[in-house]
């Protein structure tokens, strides 16, 4: 079982790193009001670490989940894990199929 003031200690770590990226000045971010029509894209095009569209996406090589390159690249400075829980973070490239698609 895992101690409450660790989980704590995780949850304020991803606080502050979605905090960090979403606030940064990064020009490639593509938040979803700057997208016409953005609720017909599909949810997974979207990092689930800043919110904005996919740019440079990675994949998770155990859970398939996308992120920005950038996003998991500071996300794992502060964790070992995937944003969704797998046990270690296997980063892999996309098919080129979702990179056209973005």
């Amino acid at each position: 079982m895992i101690p409450i003031a660790n989980v704590i200690e995780q949850a304020d770590s991803q606080v502050a790193i979605r905090s960090e990226l979403t606030t940064g000045t990064r020009i490639e971010n593509i938040d979803s009001e700057r997208i016409w029509n953005a609720e017909s894209v599909p949810r997974e095009f979207f990092c689930p670490i800043c919110s904005c569209l996919l740019w440079q996406p990675r994949s998770c090589g155990s859970c398939q989940n996308l992120f920005c390159e950038a996003c998991i690249r500071k996300w794992l400075q502060a964790n070992t894990k995937c944003p969704f829980g797998c046990i270690q973070y296997q980063d892999k490239r996309c098919s080129p199929q979702i990179r056209c698609l973005l």
